[in-house]
């Protein structure tokens, strides 16, 4: 029975303009999967949550960690998206069979419903709700500024019900929130009815804090599990734009 799960919160980067900024030349899947083998490498990652990932690499990277004994998860209905090879998935994951995982998803209607996972973790006999994500980014430079707006408020809207449904019960939610730590980011009254405790508060993307990882009241206060969050700079614009989060969960 596993008394410690460690997590990565990763970045693949597959967006164009923002793999421009990376010092990184050449093959984008390989970069991805290089990257991601070398943190298990180094860390023995039990759970790995990859962000922003493009279809065609998701493919190569469920191969090559199917190998070391990982199984991927991601949202049921992306699986009958006709054209997925067109799409980026914002949202996989990547967890050890020996690790007991249920997936569950709301009932939450996003533009894309693609941005989150989330489901039900063994932890040593401890049931942990947890949830990870990428909230939708809002850019004065584009058309459409109304529209994005809504597109995030409804993310964080879900968020802060998630939040509130769980805070009685071991739970932990983290990801890329866009914004949760910058005052001047749109939709800080969402941001500010988080009922979770942020465990993280670097810079995580050039000079925003836009990487997070929440718990919640009965996990701060809990006498049997201990949670740890920590900032990797590994890579940090040569394989991935945003700075890695490890996520250590441990029971007493």
């Amino acid at each position: 029975m596993k008394n410690t799960i460690q997590i990565l919160e990763y970045s693949a980067c597959s967006n164009k303009q923002a793999m421009i900024k990376l010092k990184y030349s050449g093959n984008s899947d390989l970069r991805v999967v290089f990257g991601i083998k070398n943190m298990i490498s180094e860390y023995d990652f039990d759970l790995i949550s990859v962000r922003d990932i493009a279809y065609h690499t998701l493919v190569k990277l469920k191969k090559e960690l199917a190998v070391l004994g990982y199984i991927m998860y991601i949202h049921p209905e992306f699986k009958s998206q006709k054209d997925k090879y067109r799409y980026t998935c914002l949202s996989a994951l990547f967890i050890k069979k020996e690790i007991n995982f249920e997936q569950i998803f709301g009932d939450e209607q996003f533009e894309t419903i693609y941005r989150y996972n989330s489901g039900k973790l063994d932890l040593a006999g401890n049931e942990i709700i947890y949830k990870t994500g990428h909230a939708p980014c809002v850019d004065d430079s584009r058309p459409g500024l109304s529209k994005q707006i809504k597109r995030k408020e409804d993310y964080l809207s879900a968020e802060v019900e998630f939040q509130n449904k769980y805070r009685n019960v071991l739970a932990l939610s983290s990801g890329d929130f866009n914004g949760a730590g910058d005052a001047d980011c749109y939709c800080q009254e969402l941001y500010e009815k988080f009922c979770f405790e942020d465990l993280i508060h670097e810079k995580t993307y050039e000079e925003q804090r836009l990487d997070h990882c929440y718990i919640s009241p009965a996990m701060k206060e809990s006498n049997n599990i201990n949670v740890t969050a920590e900032v990797l700079d590994d890579y940090y614009m040569q394989l991935t734009d945003h700075k890695m989060i490890k996520i250590v969960m441990s029971t007493d």
